[in-house]
């Protein structure tokens, strides 16, 4: 072999091994987001933060105290990342009580407020302009535990609340939108806790908002679970599933275009429990939890001892990831397709994570 020769097969090797390298590194590619640097540069301190939700590459949370090792965390700020942009903001507010969630909207921020009183917990939706940084009290109300707050969504410029009242012995279960500083009930159901008479709300913290709807689970008086869709454009609500089977209950479920993926867990073993994926239902799956949508094709789960898999409807098959190396928040978001926003369970810290598999 010639010169010539032996040169042009070395720069291929060369090439060759820089797209396997370029190729491994996007496979891998996390980029850390140091907010609690932020934090310490801005309050002399550390504190802890919550990533309370995403919108693209924004990224919004709460900056609080838990240092008094109080269930109610003293609120220190809130704040808005702007993650192309590597733009971090705090957001004063006017009260310091445990704030859960919020949403802004315009020069308004809205949120959710928890404090404890004689029996129970009170709940509070505050609207704060930004500019003024004036408040009002939209609504209020009691709760019995400090996790039973409302449920708080955003839909175009309307703020959504599904909201529980427990504390009498019947339920009251309805769903709320707020515009500016008016109100309207958009549903509404009730039950007896200990009678089979009317209906439940259940398990609160798995409602969504998917596109333009709302989806909640009511048990009836024949103590079945019926997922409902509340549509928020034309204000009516249907049935979407009717789980009938005794020894299984709704655990999860996720829908959007043409798919939808509903998991039944086994009451006594959850080895046992099943996916019931576009109407197919494949058996002994174990529960898989933080169901989100990962792009148009696909779902991703983040499960106990930090196990991520990803439901492929082509496929309907369920493969294991390997996001990071390291333990994280039970929470994720989603800031593009294949694209996800993790919090280190230890540092502080957070990761942007993109990834393909």
């Amino acid at each position: 072999m010639n010169k010539k020769g032996l040169i042009v097969i070395i720069l291929f090797l060369i090439i060759i091994l820089t797209m396997f390298i370029i190729y491994y590194n996007r496979d891998n590619d996390n980029k850390t987001i140091q907010i609690s640097n932020y934090i310490v540069e801005k309050y002399g301190k550390s504190y802890s933060y919550e990533i309370v939700y995403s919108e693209n590459y924004n990224v919004y949370g709460i900056v609080y105290d838990d240092s008094l090792n109080d269930i109610l965390y003293k609120t220190i700020s809130l704040f808005t990342y702007d993650i192309k942009n590597n733009d971090l903001k705090f957001i004063d507010t006017v009260s310091n009580e445990r704030i859960v969630n919020y949403r802004i909207i315009n020069q308004d921020v809205y949120y959710l407020k928890i404090c404890s009183i004689d029996k129970g917990y009170k709940w509070e939706l505050v609207k704060q302009n930004l500019i003024e940084n004036k408040s009002n009290i939209l609504d209020s109300g009691t709760i019995s535990s400090p996790i039973s707050y409302p449920n708080m969504f955003l839909f175009k410029d309307d703020i959504i609340l599904a909201i529980i009242s427990d504390l009498s012995e019947y339920q009251k279960f309805y769903i709320k939108k707020y515009k500016d500083n008016n109100s309207i009930i958009l549903y509404e159901t009730r039950g007896h806790k200990t009678k089979k008479d009317g209906q439940l709300a259940f398990n609160l913290d798995n409602y969504k908002l998917i596109d333009k709807h709302i989806y909640y689970t009511i048990i009836d008086e024949n103590n079945e679970q019926i997922l409902y869709d509340y549509d928020l454009e034309t204000n009516t609500y249907n049935q979407k599933f009717v789980n009938k089977e005794a020894d299984y209950y709704l655990q999860d479920y996720y829908f959007f275009d043409d798919n939808s993926y509903i998991l039944l867990a086994d009451r006594n073993d959850f080895s046992k429990s099943k996916m019931i994926i576009n109407d197919i239902t494949i058996y002994d799956t174990g529960i898989n939890t933080f169901v989100k949508k990962l792009n148009d094709t696909s779902l991703i789960f983040h499960n106990t001892g930090d196990v991520w898999q990803i439901l492929d409807f082509e496929t309907k098959k369920l493969n294991e990831v390997n996001i990071v190396d390291f333990q994280t928040f039970p929470n994720y978001y989603i800031i593009d397709n294949n694209v996800i926003l993790v919090q280190d369970l230890y540092n502080n810290d957070a990761y942007i994570v993109n990834f393909n598999y």
